[in-house]
């Protein structure tokens, strides 16, 4: 099972990033999709690629544009466009069937649950509950923090979005950021990748037949963070234990 997934860790390096890296690396293949810095850190990632043949690391120029006007479809002064960026680098470096998306400010003590239900579930994007939105509050709002998908679907997805918003492809109203949030987005292209009939994304079944959301508190451990709040959480203290206030599966999320 492991042999069918990538984990593309994605952002900015931190110093808990090398241990993510290690403890991902130990069962899946691993790569790791940052921006260009000589720092210790990017020495200790590039150490560790020496050591272990499971890490890619792909270092790329961060873009010197992020928001309007050279870019479509995103707002200013966002980490949008650097998501979607660091996402269409990491890709091209997926070869597996299966690709795990998590970020490099969190972690997750084993992915095989996630790995597991993506097999189970394998035309969906299946992701966890971190900030996800209830159907009927917010259409698509997904939780961007950690999902999983079959590769080429995600690839697809992500090469649209970062088309459009480079003014590559034409402008297409479901990719806005602004009328939309970014999870939206991101779940709009993914429904754009699988050609899905954009005459049917009102309805509630298109989403339920595209898209699996999960409860993170099925890992042993976590550390997850609120980046604009500067807020980290682990397991013990996260507010996504409380269902009272979150989306926690799938039958919360679509009512």
């Amino acid at each position: 099972m492991r042999e069918n997934f990538t984990v593309l860790v994605q952002g900015p390096l931190e110093q808990n990033t090398i241990k993510a890296i290690e403890c991902y690396s130990m069962d899946y293949k691993v790569v790791v999709s940052t921006w260009q810095e000589e720092t210790e850190l990017h020495d200790h990632v590039q150490h560790l690629c020496k050591l272990n043949n499971n890490i890619k690391f792909v270092n790329e120029k961060a873009p010197t544009v992020i928001g309007p006007p050279g870019l479509a479809c995103v707002l200013r002064n966002t980490t949008f466009h650097y998501a979607i960026t660091g996402l269409q680098n990491g890709l091209k470096f997926v070869d597996t069937e299966y690709v795990i998306r998590v970020r490099t400010d969190e972690f997750f003590d084993s992915l095989d649950y996630l790995a597991n239900l993506s097999l189970q579930n394998s035309e969906k994007l299946v992701f966890g509950n971190i900030f996800a939105r209830k159907w009927s509050d917010v259409k698509y709002h997904i939780g961007d923090h950690i999902y999983a998908s079959k590769t080429h679907i995600l690839k697809s997805a992500i090469d649209k979005l970062y088309k459009i918003q480079i003014k590559e492809t034409p402008f297409e109203n479901w990719a806005e950021q602004g009328p939309y949030a970014a999870e939206t987005v991101l779940a709009h292209a993914f429904l754009a990748a699988k050609n899905s009939n954009q005459a049917f994304w009102h309805d509630l079944n298109t989403f339920k037949n595209n898209f699996l959301v999960f409860d993170i508190n099925n890992f042993s451990d976590y550390r997850v963070r609120y980046g604009h709040a500067n807020i980290t959480w682990i397991k013990n203290d996260s507010p996504f234990n409380n269902q009272r206030f979150f989306v926690k599966e799938m039958s919360d999320m679509v009512t």
